[in-house]
């Protein structure tokens, strides 16, 4: 099963992990679940919530390596992750610099941060380097164009997250499959039919005429009139 990779993935989230756990009571164990989604971080910066008057924590998406910087203070593995970054960048320094020793010092050199670090990665191929992070424990994910992400995500080719159905005027085009994959009862963004979106008012003589049963003249003097 999979999300959306935009902002739809909660939802989609939770419908695939009720499916998920469904079988638990009869069959004693539930199902794999396979997401993608997009990481955030807090910013650093608060606001207050309209409805309870109360302060949150403004969050983000995560561009590139800063989902190898932003790690929770109170996070168990923030050392290891930090020693392993630092390690693998050949900069043991940036461990003893006090400007990066918290998320709030972070922060607040963050233009120092993205200088010394644009500096190692500029020489690197995203996706080399993003493997080369996760091998060493460090949570790492390329910034991926359209194009990747259609064309070259192995991933998201994997989970067959496009597939393709006809449109009345240009033919075959692609589209986001549904998200939830059903072995028993599988979905099709075609449906039934195998179409697309149909175009404004391409289905007007079919429904006001075989379901509604109008004449082809009623339907031609609404449509003058504009009524639809």
């Amino acid at each position: 099963m999979t999300g959306y990779i935009d902002i739809r993935l909660r939802a989609d989230d939770e419908a695939a992990l009720a499916a998920a756990l469904a079988p638990l009571p009869l069959a004693g164990h539930g199902v794999a679940l396979d997401i993608i989604g997009l990481l955030y971080a807090e910013t650093g910066e608060t606001t207050v919530d309209p409805e309870t008057g109360g302060t949150i924590a403004l969050t983000a998406p995560l561009p590139g390596w800063h989902a190898n910087l932003r790690v929770r203070e109170d996070h168990p593995d923030r050392a290891t992750i930090e020693a392993a970054l630092a390690g693998i960048a050949g900069r043991p320094e940036w461990l003893a610099d006090s400007r990066f020793a918290t998320l709030s010092a972070r922060l607040q050199n963050q233009e120092a941060l993205d200088a010394l670090v644009g500096e190692w990665t500029r020489s690197r191929q995203a996706r080399d380097l993003m493997m080369s992070l996760q091998q060493v424990g460090v949570p790492a994910g390329v910034c991926q164009t359209t194009e990747e992400r259609c064309d070259e995500d192995p991933q998201l080719a994997h989970l067959e997250w496009l597939t393709e159905v006809t449109g009345s005027k240009i033919g075959r085009w692609p589209v986001a499959e549904v998200p939830t994959k059903l072995s028993e009862s599988p979905a099709y963004a075609g449906g039934r039919i195998d179409r697309g979106a149909p175009c404004y008012g391409e289905d007007n003589e079919y429904v006001y005429g075989e379901l509604l049963g109008m004449t082809s003249a009623q339907i031609k003097e609404l449509a003058d009139e504009g009524v639809f």
